[in-house]
C-alpha cells in the first residue's frame, strides 16, 4: 500500500510528465514506415536473436554440468551444476520479456517458466513425478507433463534442495528427473533459436514478403509491447506480491527465486534487458526513434527513469528469509515506485509514436 505522502509525490510526478507530454512541440519527424523496418532489424539482430543464442548456449552447458553431477553425485560436482544452473537461468531473464514469436509455439515461454505459482502446484506436481521411480523422463514424457514440471522452477527446487544429496542417494528419480529437465529446457532454448531465423526473415520482410505482418509498424508493435508491458508485471510479481504492506508481512519465500538466492539479480537483469531494447544501439532504438518525433524530453525522462531504477538495485542485497528489515523494504517499494513511473512514462511515449498495444493479458488479473 503507498502511503499517503508516497502517493501525493508520484501524482505530482505524474502530472508533471502528462503536463510536458502535452505541452511538448509539434512532432518534428513521424515515425515512417522504414524508421520501423530499422528498427525492426536492429531490434533483432542485436537484441533478440543474441539473447536466445546465449540462452541455448548457456542451456546446453547446464545440461553437461547437471549430468556430469548426477554421474558422480558429490558437492563439487552439485556446486557446479547450481552454477551454470543459475547462468542459464539469468540467460532466460534477459529475454523472458520477448513474449511473441517462437518462444510461445507449444506454450514453451510457460514450459521455460512456470511462475508465478501462486497455487504450489509446482511443488505437488513435482514430488509425484519424483514417486515414478520407474518412469523415463525423456522428451515423450515431457511433450506430455505440466509445465510446472518442465522448466527452471523445478529444476532449481531440485538442485538448491538443502539436503538434495541425501535425496538424491536414496531415490535415483531426483537426478533422473533433473537431467530430464535440464536436457527438455536446452531442446525447448535449440528449438527456439532455430525458428528465429524464419521467424526474423518473416519480421523483415513486413508488407508484401511477409505473411503475418502486414507492415512493419505491426511487428514493432510486438517489440514494444515486449518493452511496455514486462514492467507491470515486476512490480506486480516480482516486488508488490512479496512485499505486502510492511516487512513483517513480506514474503520472501514467493519471490521468484529465493531457493538460489538470485530473485534481485534476475530483477536487475530483466531491468538492464529493458534498458537495452529501449535505447541499447544509437540508430533507430526506441529512444532514437521517440526524439526524432518530437519526444525528446520524455525520451530523457524515460532513459532517467531506467537508470535510476538500476542504480537502486545495485545496492540492494537478496536478504534472510526470515530477516527482512524495514529498511529493505523501503529500499523496495521506493523501485517498486519507480517501475511504476516508468510504466506511466513508456505508455505517453506510445501515445507520442502513435503505437497501440493492443490487449494486455494481465488486464484480466
Amino acid at each position: 500500500m503507498v502511503r499517503p505522502f508516497q502517493h501525493s509525490r508520484f501524482s505530482t510526478a505524474v502530472l508533471l510528465l502528462t503536463l510536458a507530454v502535452c505541452l511538448r512541440p509539434a512532432m518534428a519527424e513521424a515515425p515512417a514506415e522504414e524508421d520501423w523496418h530499422a528498427f525492426n532489424r536492429a531490434a533483432i539482430h542485436q537484441h533478440a536473436v543474441p539473447r536466445y543464442e546465449n540462452l541455448s548456449e548457456k542451456a546446453g552447458a547446464m545440461r553437461v554440468a547437471v549430468q556430469a553431477f548426477c554421474d558422480h553425485p558429490g558437492q563439487k560436482g552439485l556446486d557446479q551444476a547450481r552454477k551454470a544452473t543459475v547462468h542459464a537461468i539469468m540467460a532466460w531473464q534477459a529475454i523472458q520479456h520477448v513474449q511473441f514469436g517462437p518462444v510461445t509455439y507449444l506454450m514453451r515461454n510457460f514450459g521455460l517458466q512456470y511462475w508465478p505459482d501462486k497455487k504450489g502446484i509446482g511443488a505437488r506436481q513435482l514430488r509425484q513425478a519424483l514417486k515414478l521411480t520407474d518412469t523415463s523422463f525423456d522428451p515423450a514424457y515431457f511433450n506430455d507433463a505440466s509445465a510446472s514440471v518442465k522448466g527452471f522452477p523445478a529444476l532449481e527446487k531440485l538442485l538448491f534442495d538443502a539436503k538434495v544429496l541425501e535425496k538424491n542417494t536414496e531415490n535415483p528419480a531426483v537426478c533422473a528427473l533433473a537431467t530430464g529437465i535440464a536436457d527438455n529446457i536446452f531442446r525447448m532454448s535449440s528449438d527456439i533459436e532455430k525458428e528465429w531465423t524464419q521467424a526474423a526473415e518473416d519480421i523483415e520482410g513486413a508488407g508484401e514478403e511477409s505473411e503475418e505482418y502486414e507492415m512493419a509498424v505491426d511487428a514493432s508493435t510486438q517489440f514494444l509491447k515486449a518493452l511496455v508491458e514486462p514492467v507491470e508485471m515486476l512490480r506486480d510479481d516480482k516486488l508488490n506480491r512479496v512485499l505486502g504492506e510492511s516487512a513483517e508481512k513480506t514474503r520472501w519465500k514467493r519471490s521468484e527465486f529465493w531457493r538460489s538466492r538470485q530473485s534481485l539479480n534476475a530483477l536487475r537483469v530483466n531491468v538492464q534487458s529493458l534498458q537495452h531494447l529501449y535505447s541499447g544501439w544509437d540508430d533507430h532504438s526506441v529512444a532514437d526513434i521517440l526524439q526524432r518525433a518530437g519526444g525528446e524530453a520524455l525520451a530523457a525522462q524515460i532513459e532517467e527513469s531506467f537508470k535510476s531504477i538500476a542504480i537502486s538495485l545495485s545496492d540492494a542485497h537478496e536478504p534472510p528469509i526470515d530477516a527482512i528489515t524495514p529498511e529493505f523494504h523501503a529500499k523496495l517499494t521506493a523501485i517498486s515506485e519507480l517501475l511504476r513511473l516508468l510504466q506511466h512514462q513508456l505508455l505517453e511515449a506510445m501515445q507520442v509514436l502513435n503505437i497501440q498495444l493492443g490487449f494486455n493479458s494481465r488486464d484480466g488479473d
